[in-house]
């Protein structure tokens, strides 16, 4: 069994933590925790390590700083309805 591969982005004013967790370098699906805000620089983030799935979008909890980019992010990924 590989290793967890968790990388971090520091995003938007307050310098919020935003966490891309998957099974292993190699892996293409993943879970995104706490998008907080800059939906471009996450996408972005998820093309170069390959992620081709975000299975689902984790809260730790609903402050502004850690949901910022929530509503993009499921749009752009297919992690969510929000119909």
């Amino acid at each position: 069994m590989s290793a967890l591969d968790v990388r971090g982005l520091t995003v938007g004013p307050v310098q919020e933590n935003t966490y891309i967790v998957r099974a292993g370098e190699d892996a293409t699906r993943a879970l995104l925790v706490d998008p907080g805000d800059e939906a471009e620089r996450i996408e972005a983030a998820l093309e170069d390590l390959g992620i081709d799935e975000v299975e689902a979008i984790l809260l730790t909890h609903c402050h502004f700083d850690h949901i910022g980019a929530v509503a993009a992010m499921a749009r752009s990924t297919g992690s969510g309805s929000l119909e």
